[in-house]
């Protein structure tokens, strides 16, 4: 996506979950080198939450997909993805989603270093398994991922080594026990 005007869009968007059909749009736009924070809703209360089917895991009605800060579809520097997280969480975002495959790792680290300091209580995180990631000369994922690493892929494994490496990279790459 090109600039318009010097403005670039460079980060998230939270959608709706499939719990609740109200729309919040936040995204932090980059313009002539300062960030601007666009936070856009219909008063819906952010710090709602539901229980996932019949379990106990209690999660926000909204949550964070991570896939535009690991790069997709431009590039996001780490202080904007930050920025992001942080206006996310400081809105009552708890519940952030992410990936291996969101710039061949990258939006999992963004994500695990900006909740390391978080208590575990105080958050719920899923991410995905099957995609490990692999060194490689030329990255796939880099071509859709804008910024992400080029030595870096992913590959499908569902296998049950492949589902425990997927696991256990992701679990390092979040600094997550």
């Amino acid at each position: 996506m090109p600039p318009t005007n010097g403005i670039a869009p460079v980060c998230s968007f939270l959608g709706s979950s499939l719990i609740s059909t109200k729309l919040i749009f936040l995204a932090i736009l980059e313009v002539n080198n300062k960030i601007t924070t666009i936070v856009k809703s219909n008063l819906y209360e952010l710090y709602k939450n539901a229980l996932i089917g019949k379990t106990n895991l209690e999660v926000t009605e909204l949550s964070m997909g991570t896939a535009p800060i690991g790069g997709w579809p431009v590039e996001v520097s780490s202080e904007v993805a930050h920025e992001t997280l942080l206006t996310a969480w400081n809105k009552g975002i708890r519940y952030f989603d992410t990936a291996p495959l969101y710039g061949s790792g990258m939006s999992e680290l963004r994500v695990g270093n900006f909740l390391k300091n978080k208590k575990r209580e105080d958050f719920v995180l899923s991410s995905k398994v099957g995609r490990v990631i692999v060194d490689t000369d030329q990255s796939k994922a880099a071509e859709k991922f804008i910024g992400s690493p080029h030595d870096k892929d992913s590959n499908f494994d569902f296998s049950y080594d492949g589902v425990m490496k997927s696991f256990e990279d992701s679990l390092n790459r979040l600094q997550l026990d």
